[in-house]
């Protein structure tokens, strides 16, 4: 696996993306731990067939760790991971996340623990888990699109504070949970085929209930990404 305690700092071009995958077979990740006073940066990147790391670092649950750093990926594909529970477990960073695409994820696509940061012009498809995880992170989330989600489109928990806007999820069994002193507001939401649409519930002794404030339904704008 790759380990990263400085500035990172990774740029491919639109017809020539940079490569990050496990050619031998095996199916390790990539640890950013490089403090807040670093940034690690990735533009045009492919993450293909990764995932997380069997070694000392094996309490990480993700194929790409983002830990305690400044981080923006953006114009990048993520595909195929073949172990762990995320493909990106961002926890106690600064996260910017733009012009991104899942496919073909067997847990969680994206779970930010206690972060902060701002999401934009997301695509999720044929995801396990959730498409987004969210515990005690204040975020600020536009134009996600979610297909064929195994279990939440987007799931906000453990005091988490999370303003949506302009988003779509089909197929999910839930499309937009609150639990646990979340707090969520969504504008401009477009669901299909969905268990349910929207749920706030308390899972946690330590926490209440979870808050939702919806404008309406409504028709959403169709997500647009390079490759769809």
């Amino acid at each position: 696996f790759i380990l990263v305690k400085g500035n990172m700092v990774v740029n491919g071009r639109t017809e020539r993306p940079f490569i990050f995958t496990a050619k031998d077979g095996s199916n390790s990740g990539i640890i950013i731990n490089n403090g807040k006073e670093n940034i690690a940066k990735f533009k045009n990147v492919v993450f293909d067939g990764l995932g997380s790391p069997k070694n000392s670092y094996n309490n990480l649950t993700g194929a790409i760790t983002l830990y305690e750093s400044n981080a923006s990926i953006i114009d990048s594909r993520f595909l195929n991971n073949k172990s762990g529970d995320d493909y990106v477990n961002g926890i106690r960073s600064n996260v910017i996340l733009r012009n991104l695409s899942f496919k073909n994820i067997i847990s969680d696509a994206i779970d930010l623990d206690f972060c902060e940061g701002k999401l934009k012009n997301l695509y999720f498809e044929n995801i396990g888990n959730d498409a987004l995880d969210f515990s005690g992170s204040n975020l600020k989330i536009s134009f996600i699109k979610a297909l064929f989600i195994g279990d939440k489109g987007i799931s906000a928990g453990e005091g988490s504070n999370i303003e949506i806007s302009d988003i779509e999820v089909y197929n999910a069994k839930i499309g937009i949970a609150s639990k646990d002193s979340s707090i969520v507001s969504v504008q401009r939401a477009k669901f299909n085929s969905n268990d349910h649409d929207y749920a706030a519930y308390n899972k946690k002794n330590e926490y209440k209930g979870g808050k939702l404030y919806v404008d309406k339904y409504g028709e959403g704008p169709i997500l647009l990404l390079k490759d769809e």
